[in-house]
């Protein structure tokens, strides 16, 4: 039998005082249904749908004005991507509201249960006695029963009075627990291994949730060797201009003052300590605080130059020095003014610090109503170029330090010629001067005392940038089993051209300079201002010259790039740019080959043309050979370089899907230029449906006579993925 009902109207005359007619409510069953004084009731297989939501269960009270209907038995609710389940629930279809006993709900990825819940706002699900898992199975490996669960869908879940159980065995009590449905991280998480430097340790890590914009993670360490450590973290995101990052850490380190700690035989001499307090403290911040306005910054006070080479080794590698500025930035998109304050925090660190820099650049624009554009910057900066305490290779340096007033104008007159050639010509002129303390002391007055004479100089340039474009496409060219559907070829030939005929004033050798050019396998930026180390200008011939190609073809409606590919080099003509003894710079190539989403080939390389300058060769492809495998493999080669050593070193990983349970990787480096194979590690994963299991042979060349070994064994819960269980011997 069916009802069809539809809101505040029924079948005949409606009633005085009733909701006006709207969206229909469809109602069906198999059993007997009526509609008396805006009741509805439904009894056997009932189905209801209103505006998408959808709705099972054995038998239905329906209130036509208040739109809330009771369902009981066997009762499946679903709203959106969300699905409620339970014996009897109370569920007001305008509102989202639930009420209910023995309620059960699916929103991925979280799996809720409890023996009561009501919505006590939009969004919002008070759960009495929950259950709560990620793990989607009637046994779940992981799960938590609180005494109340709070939960957000689309932003986070608070439990309070927790047992976590492993199966059907409770391991830990928690006060409170607060996850983001976003957040990937494990709510706890704990390491126990060894390590030589260590020694037995164990470290445990709780991340909690305030809001949707506010996280932390508590760090509390211990080692056999090294003693007790730990740390505090915490992260604040409005949106992508406002956000903000605090990191701490302490350690009172018991090897510490007993002698240098692992990496002091690099630069860096080791300091005379008498304290085993080690720490790491940053703060960093993008903030807009008013209509294009910002206010940015990176603070980081260490208590050593090797804290995060003892304990954070992977930051280490990608940051051996922290910066240290605020920045203040005020943006149109005319101008933009920017005050700069740099500081040596950590004195063991040779910094160049501005105290500070007023710089106002102003970005290219039409000069009022001609075809001519103008760019510039001009900047007032305080600089002082600081010594390391602890380098050896400046310790016999004194600070030094210097006003600096520099000011950059650029008028250029873009043009297209017979519709398709792009030409740019450029005129510029830039005046700097210098303070007496940063001059080249060339001069000593009759008693001893050094004279400091302040410098200045112009330096003109003049350049002319040109390009153009033409194509070719061969429609006819298909090919379905490649997603080939007509090929073009683009070519765009281009040339910059930058001269300087000459510094008048001070040449970079009568300054002792802030901001030197930094050396670089890859070609610097020729043009003003984007070529920004002020104090290293010099006289300059440089023609940069290429061609950039892409091959493109048809995909799903839009051109799809098969290759990118830029080759170009430098002509130095007075050979006063590159700094090499020959005209010509290397030739670089860069490459990016996409044919498949399953095959990708990047290259970048730098061939030379004569025997006294370097070569330079990095390559990557990644196959996904077949679903179950795939294969990685690459090539690292520099040679006769000033800035590395001669290397040769191949890379290879290897991934195997064995089927759903079981997987296979490995890994190998092997530095050609003198047959090391210097890391090579074996993997089997096991997959145990909410936990990952991983055994891993690790051995890493260190030198000659040191070889590094390491056999693991790591735990995985699949539902926080973040979370590793590991134990093993490094």
């Amino acid at each position: 039998m069916l009802a069809l009902l539809s809101t505040g109207l029924l079948t005949g005359a409606p009633e005085e005082g009733a909701a006006p007619a709207g969206d229909p409510i469809e109602i069906t069953s198999d059993g007997e249904n009526s509609v008396l004084a805006g009741i509805a009731s439904a009894q056997d297989n009932v189905l209801v749908k209103y505006k998408g939501d959808v709705v099972y269960c054995d038998r239905l009270t329906y209130n036509t004005k208040t739109k809330v209907a009771v369902c009981k038995g066997n009762v499946r609710i679903y709203t959106g991507d969300k699905v409620y389940r339970g014996d009897t629930l109370i569920y007001n279809f305008e509102t989202k509201s639930i009420q209910s006993a023995d309620f059960r709900m699916a929103y991925f990825p979280a799996y809720v249960a409890g023996d009561s819940v009501f919505t006590p706002g939009l969004n919002h699900y008070h759960i009495e006695n929950g259950f709560f898992t990620t793990d989607n199975r009637e046994d779940p490996a992981f799960k938590m029963r609180a005494r109340t669960v709070e939960l957000y869908p689309d932003d986070s879940i608070v439990l309070k009075n927790i047992v976590v159980y492993a199966g059907s065995v409770p391991i830990l009590w928690l006060p409170i627990y607060a996850q983001a449905l976003d957040d990937d991280r494990a709510a706890y998480q704990w390491t126990a291994g060894f390590k030589s430097s260590f020694g037995a340790f164990f470290d445990n890590e709780y991340n909690w949730v305030y809001n949707s914009r506010l996280k932390g993670t508590v760090h509390i360490d211990m080692s056999e060797k090294r003693g007790f450590a730990g740390g505090v973290d915490m992260f604040y995101k409005k949106d992508d201009n406002n956000k903000a990052v605090f990191r701490s850490f302490y350690s009172q380190d018991n090897l510490y003052s007993d002698g240098p700690p692992r990496g002091s035989e690099a630069k860096y001499a080791y300091p005379d300590v008498n304290s085993d307090n080690r720490y790491r403290v940053s703060y960093k911040q993008n903030f807009l605080v008013g209509p294009d306005f910002s206010i940015l910054a990176d603070v980081n006070r260490w208590s050593d130059p090797y804290v995060t080479l003892d304990y954070f080794e992977n930051e280490y590698q990608h940051e051996q020095q922290p910066d240290n500025f605020v920045q203040m930035v005020q943006y149109s998109p005319h101008y933009t003014i920017s005050l700069l304050m740099r500081d040596q925090v950590n004195d063991f660190f040779e910094t160049v610090e501005r105290k500070p820099e007023l710089k106002m650049s102003f970005q290219r624009q039409k000069l009022f109503d001609t075809p001519i554009s103008y760019e510039g910057e001009t900047s007032v900066t305080n600089f002082e170029r600081t010594y390391s305490n602890t380098d050896t290779t400046s310790s016999n340096l004194q600070s030094y330090g210097a006003y600096r007033y520099d000011t950059y104008h650029q008028f250029l007159y873009p043009k297209q010629y017979f519709n398709w050639l792009n030409i740019t010509p450029r005129l510029g002129l830039r005046g700097t001067y210098w303070s007496d303390d940063n001059s080249v002391i060339d001069d000593y007055s009759s008693d001893g005392y050094e004279n400091k004479n302040p410098r200045g100089r112009f330096v003109p340039n003049l350049g002319v940038e040109s390009s153009f474009k033409v194509s070719r496409v061969w429609s006819d060219v298909k090919n379905k089993d490649m997603g080939i559907d007509g090929i073009r070829h683009v070519a765009e030939p281009f040339v910059n051209m930058q001269y300087i005929p000459g510094v008048y004033g001070a040449s970079p050798n009568d300054i002792r300079g802030f901001d030197d050019r930094l050396a670089s396998t890859r070609l610097a930026p020729i043009n003003f201002p984007d070529y920004n180390s002020i104090d290293s200008i010099d006289r300059q011939a440089v023609v940069r010259h290429g061609v950039r190609n892409k091959i493109q073809t048809q995909r799903d409606g839009k051109n799809y790039d098969l290759i990118d590919w830029a080759i170009y080099a430098d002509l130095d003509i007075d050979q006063n740019f590159s700094g090499n003894n020959h005209p010509y710079s290397n030739i670089f190539n860069d490459i990016q080959f996409n044919p498949f989403p399953w095959l990708t080939f990047n290259s970048q390389s730098s061939s030379n043309l004569y025997d006294d300058t370097y070569s330079e060769y990095n390559n990557d492809i990644t196959w996904q050979i077949t679903r179950a495998y795939r294969v990685r493999f690459g090539n690292r080669y520099i040679h006769n370089s000033e800035l590395f050593e001669n290397s040769d070193l191949f890379t290879l990983n290897n991934f195997y899907r064995l089927n759903e349970h079981w997987q296979f990787e490995t890994e190998h480096q092997f530095e050609a230029s003198d047959g090391d194979l210097q890391e090579q590690a074996y993997t089997i994963h096991r997959d145990l449906s909410a936990w990952l299991m991983s055994a891993t042979f690790k051995q890493r060349y260190v030198n000659d006579r040191q070889n590094e070994l390491a056999i693991y064994l790591s735990l995985t819960l699949k539902a926080f993925p973040a979370t590793e269980l590991t134990t093993g011997l490094k």
